[in-house]
């Protein structure tokens, strides 16, 4: 019986640790990351996409 208290204590804290994250980046896939090259890709994207916007461009 008390591993599964532990089993369940531990399930709340990591499911409360994962919302707290959600909640804290919520635009960010990432989650603050800065060393890969896929943010780097989403980054030159919005770049160009508020390049376009700004400009009235469609892309």
């Amino acid at each position: 019986m008390l591993l599964v208290g532990i089993v369940v204590a531990a399930s709340a804290v990591y499911a409360g640790w994962r919302v707290y994250e959600a909640f804290r980046a919520p635009d960010d896939p990432c989650r603050g990351c800065q060393g890969c090259a896929l943010r780097d890709a989403q980054r030159k994207v919005a770049a160009r996409k508020k390049n376009c916007e700004k400009f009235g461009g469609t892309k």
